[in-house]
């Protein structure tokens, strides 16, 4: 930020210093304490900017209902990920996670309790990711979930032992007790593989974790 000191003392140079940017328009002589307010005032000035510009670019990057990333952002970052380690083999994971059952409770209870619903699965599902995870509200009653650095085999204990946390809070909605119900399809991270395609493998075996797996996960 920049002030502009100067000896015209008139309207149209003080707007055009200002159209150019300048946080302060000052005359000649300068007087001590007019510069240190005009400085003080200035800085405030900028540092609120700047916090009003970041809340902003977070804001972007967030879902507003359940405060995760959105997901523009997780494929975003996903993308960075596997691109900065190209030959991952063997480690890494993306999960899908539908929230069953959705459709009904806002038909029935309301939509505002079938918010609630998505930020009460949303938190639980914060409790079990680690900081190098990433997890996002991708849409509607999705959630996708990055595992980074998980072994292969280990994916689905992992997918089983994430929908059995959730699925075992409670909610009540208008006096009834209600569960949570998951729909998980997984895929795991090959060598070069790009994001989109990542991504279709794992929407496609959460449609066969709809349509054919007993446990509803595949």
């Amino acid at each position: 930020p920049f002030i502009i000191s100067t000896s015209h003392d008139d309207a149209q140079h003080a707007v055009a210093s200002l159209h150019q940017g300048a946080y302060g328009y000052l005359t000649k002589p300068l007087r001590f304490e007019a510069l240190r307010a005009t400085v003080a005032d200035v800085l405030e000035r900028h540092a609120y900017e700047q916090d009003a510009a970041r809340r902003a670019e977070e804001l972007a990057q967030q879902d507003t209902l359940t405060s995760l990333m959105n997901k523009a952002e997780f494929c975003r970052r996903l993308t960075g990920l596997l691109s900065s380690t190209p030959e991952k083999c063997g480690h890494g994971a993306i999960l899908f996670i539908k929230i069953k059952g959705l459709s009904h409770i806002n038909h029935t209870y309301g939509r505002a309790e079938g918010n609630q619903v998505l930020k009460l699965a949303a938190a639980a599902l914060s409790s079990q990711v680690r900081p190098s995870d990433l997890l996002a509200r991708y849409g509607g009653d999705l959630f996708g979930l990055y595992l980074d650095g998980i072994l292969h085999a280990n994916v689905e204990q992992r997918s089983v032992e994430i929908a059995e946390g959730i699925e075992g809070v409670k909610m009540v909605l208008a006096g009834d007790t209600f569960n949570l119900a998951l729909l998980v399809g997984g895929a795991c991270v090959e060598s070069n593989i790009e994001t989109e395609i990542l991504l279709n493998q794992a929407d496609f075996a959460l449609h066969l974790a709809r349509e054919h797996s007993r446990n509803r996960i595949h």
